[in-house]
């Protein structure tokens, strides 16, 4: 499997910050926060669900007290044992009417800031793409090769693993998602509010590479990111310059590449996007 990530050069300490990444054989991992679509991490609370317990408040210390021990982005229904399954089942039934239990417990948890995301596209050909990430074609587009299990290991990088990165593809929908009690404590909440965008960015066909805990701190709210090295199931193989590249930055991707691949020892490719003279598509052609 391929995936794509735009970057551009934009500087930081002097330095072309994104492509000193890549240089490095290294992943900028972003706080969710600083994405640039004012509307990530909406989600809507589901009204209508129903609990049995004429006590409310207790069913939502129930699982604000395990949401304290536990790490949300974790959990799989196999981790309920038979005995608070069945706490659960004496719990389940009535309506909540009080609904900003359900925003505490959202709150208290704050894995928006803990967890840190990487964002590809499937595509290193789509116009808008490198409009949007690559400072209107002038940046660049780095290709990763993904080994989805590597030798020995059976688990695949889009499931779930204990306190490790995993894939999620971004699903599109017209309305945020509906997030209720249950989704929280068996771990789906964030995954649908981390993952689901406006079918406005359909275009994009991202995949996001989630990093549970990554971030210093969960009171760091405005940090922006960290960088880590490149997983193991990941390899670049090729690094492609945008069509409108000036010559000063095409040389110094040239060095980052050569740089690259004498750190990494693989065969990294340099291409470069071009706009095709017959239609509104974009070719990638090699480099000298």
């Amino acid at each position: 499997m391929k995936l794509y990530q735009y970057l551009n050069f934009d500087e930081k300490d002097g330095k072309y910050f994104r492509l000193e990444t890549v240089r490095r054989n290294k992943l900028w991992l972003s706080n969710p926060k600083t994405f640039n679509d004012p509307q990530e991490l909406k989600y809507r609370l589901d009204t209508e669900y129903r609990f049995n317990s004429p006590d409310s408040a207790k069913l939502c210390e129930f699982i604000l007290n395990n949401i304290k021990h536990r790490n949300l982005l974790d959990q799989n229904l196999p981790t309920l044992d038979s005995d608070m399954t069945e706490q659960i089942h004496t719990l389940f039934g009535e309506r909540i009417e009080d609904d900003s239990y359900l925003n505490v417990i959202l709150d208290s948890a704050q894995t928006h800031h803990r967890c840190a995301i990487a964002c590809f596209s499937e595509t290193v050909s789509n116009t808008l793409m490198w409009s949007h990430y690559s400072k209107g074609h002038s940046g660049f587009c780095v290709t990763y090769e993904i080994v989805d299990a590597l030798e020995g290991q059976k688990t695949s990088l889009f499931e779930h693993n204990s306190h490790n990165r995993y894939l999620r593809s971004v699903d599109y929908t017209s309305k945020p998602k509906s997030i209720n009690y249950w989704d929280i404590f068996l771990g789906s909440a964030f995954e649908k509010i981390l993952c689901t965008k406006s079918i406005e960015w359909a275009h994009e066909k991202e995949i996001r590479l989630i990093a549970p805990n990554s971030l210093e701190s969960a009171t760091q709210k405005e940090i922006a990111g960290v960088e880590i090295d490149l997983p193991d199931r990941f390899r670049i193989t090729e690094i492609t310059a945008g069509c409108k590249i000036d010559a000063c930055h095409l040389e110094h991707l040239k060095q980052a590449v050569n740089a690259l691949r004498e750190l990494t020892k693989n065969d990294i490719k340099i291409t470069k996007a071009a706009i095709n003279k017959n239609d509104f598509n974009i070719e990638i052609h090699d480099v000298d």
